[in-house]
């Protein structure tokens, strides 16, 4: 893909200097992805096992699907059952509506099948349109955005979300 600087009107330097480290983290991390998902999705095959399979066999390139099957086995094993707030109660502040208007008891399946596969997936909040709940909660990939880790806070301290690509995948 081949990243270049972009220039966002409004930001500071530092700004868009931080919009242009988080977009080369995501392509420096591209190419790893790519090859995760295609061995996921069944699309790559493995050409070599070691003592496992005869070398006569090398050349079938048999595509054995156990990334996959591997991934799917873990995720169906993780199940997401709702939140918890020790000091309070989400339902009074509307917790179940957001867990509801946004099907994340089904939604959150397609983000542990992320993080299996890339490492990391984002869970990202935006501001609804006047005929959508008012809190829409998106599942990113780590081929769709990317933040800044604080090991000593244990949260992100930047997040960068790609919207939008065009037709040859590019950011």
């Amino acid at each position: 893909m081949g990243q270049t600087n972009v220039r966002i009107p409004g930001l500071t330097v530092d700004e868009n200097s931080l919009v242009n480290g988080l977009l080369k983290q995501i392509d420096d991390l591209r190419i790893s992805n790519m090859l995760r998902t295609s061995y996921y999705e069944n699309k790559r095959s493995i050409r070599q096992v070691g003592t496992l399979i005869p070398p006569q066999y090398y050349n079938l390139g048999l595509v054995l699907g156990w990334t996959g099957k591997a991934v799917d086995a873990l995720s169906r094993r993780c199940n997401l059952e709702g939140f918890v707030w020790p000091d309070g109660d989400l339902a009074s502040i509307g917790g179940d509506d957001v867990w509801d208007d946004n099907h994340l008891s089904s939604e959150t399946d397609s983000a542990i099948v992320s993080a299996l596969q890339h490492g990391p997936a984002f869970l990202i909040n935006t501001v609804g349109d006047d005929d959508e709940p008012d809190a829409l909660i998106h599942i990113k990939d780590a081929t769709e955005a990317t933040g800044e880790w604080n090991r000593r806070r244990r949260h992100l301290d930047n997040l960068l979300s790609v919207i939008d690509k065009d037709k040859e995948d590019n950011i």
